[in-house]
């Protein structure tokens, strides 16, 4: 997970638009993005290179459904 800024999200069984925010540690919202889905699939690539290292919650949003994760900056 460890990684310099730059990673992709990847989701399969996505039937609509989600919502993308990045959070920082201090639970402030740093990115916002819609992505569309292809063929019930997703894959977005991230740049966060320009942000300060650290830990980041990944979240992606769509009609009640949300999936979390933590990304490592370094």
């Amino acid at each position: 997970n460890p990684n310099e800024g730059v990673f992709d999200i990847v989701a399969d069984h996505i039937e609509e638009n989600m919502k993308l925010q990045v959070i920082d540690i201090n639970g402030h919202v740093i990115h916002t993005e819609m992505i569309s889905s292809s063929q019930g699939k997703v894959r977005k690539q991230i740049d966060l290179s320009e942000k300060a290292k650290g830990l980041y919650t990944v979240k992606l949003s769509s009609k009640g459904n949300v999936c979390t994760n933590k990304v490592l900056i370094q």
